[in-house]
């Protein structure tokens, strides 16, 4: 769990996790230099578990939640790793849940592949009254796009539902430049995509608190906002930087791919051809993208047209 500034809600989130049923585990804990009660509330659930909890304490500010979370991984030796927000609410089977299909995924796996799976959650309001049942579809993405291409284009999984194998971690941790990532989730899941293999539990089994202060949000634009926004984007000039913005992004998290050692041949290829578009024709690019399902859940030829 990386923690900070989350005297607000902090306390919720710790009881639901000491509420899980049928799992034996430890949450290790950073702090990322919190100025509110945050480390107060932790060492209070330190003495009431303590083989539960470890506050593990140091001088070291990372400065953002990916890097707090890289931060924890490179720290903590284990078999199975799970990513917890301060701020949500887990329901009692969450753990139990991914962590059974992570097992399930072994028995069909190579021995070490690096593997993932993770599960969707409920939106709330700060109060946790629920707003949306599904999270994945709140923004417009699906539980089926596992594929590493998918994930590139539109990860599904929000780090706080995943659970990953110790193979996946060591290898998320070979990274060579961090600041290529956007979160420490999505390169964990394309890890576990290009290298092993990635599952989805399509069941709601935590509450996603939204409030003023999320570093991510579950935001999602209808049909009519999306039209609406590139019509503004378009009469501001903004359009085109966005979507080149957008493409800069995706091509560096592949070269990160790229980077590490042993990629498959047929996945190093694929995205090889998706890093240089220049090298295509319009239209054999788009067949490309098609065939290698650079999708998304909807709308799928707009981004192939200008990706």
């Amino acid at each position: 769990m990386a923690t900070f500034n989350g005297e607000a809600y902090l306390s919720e989130m710790l009881d639901s996790i000491v509420g899980q049923k049928n799992m034996d585990f430890i949450c290790y804990i950073h702090d990322d230099g919190s100025t509110d009660a945050t480390l107060e509330i932790i060492q209070n659930y330190i003495f009431r578990y303590p083989k539960i909890f470890f506050l593990l304490e140091d001088d070291r500010v990372l400065g953002s939640a990916k890097d707090n979370f890289f931060y924890l991984m490179e720290q903590v030796e284990a078999d199975y790793y799970f990513f917890a927000d301060q701020d949500d609410v887990w329901l009692p089977k969450k753990m139990k849940k991914t962590y059974s299909a992570l097992k399930d995924l072994e028995k069909h796996s190579y021995a070490k592949a690096p593997l993932a799976s993770f599960c969707d959650m409920y939106v709330t309001d700060e109060e946790l009254n629920i707003v949306a049942d599904s999270f994945v579809e709140s923004i417009g993405r699906s539980m089926s796009h596992i594929r590493y291409s998918q994930i590139l284009i539109d990860n599904p999984a929000a780090g706080c539902t995943m659970c990953i194998n110790r193979s996946c971690r060591d290898k998320a941790l070979e990274i060579k430049n961090r600041e290529n990532v956007e979160m420490h989730d999505v390169w964990c899941l394309l890890v576990a995509a290009v290298f092993g293999r990635v599952c989805a539990v399509e069941e709601s089994l935590s509450y996603y608190r939204q409030h003023e202060k999320n570093e991510m949000g579950a935001a999602h634009e209808s049909l009519g906002e999306k039209v609406s926004r590139n019509i503004s984007d378009a009469s501001e000039g903004k359009m085109m930087s966005e979507k080149e913005a957008f493409c800069r992004q995706k091509f560096l998290l592949a070269e990160e791919i790229l980077k590490l050692q042993d990629v498959p041949e047929r996945e190093r290829e694929v995205l090889k051809t998706f890093i240089h578009p220049e090298k295509q024709s319009r239209f054999s690019r788009i067949l490309f993208l098609k065939k290698n399902e650079f999708n998304r859940r909807s709308h799928s030829i707009w981004l192939w047209f200008w990706l």
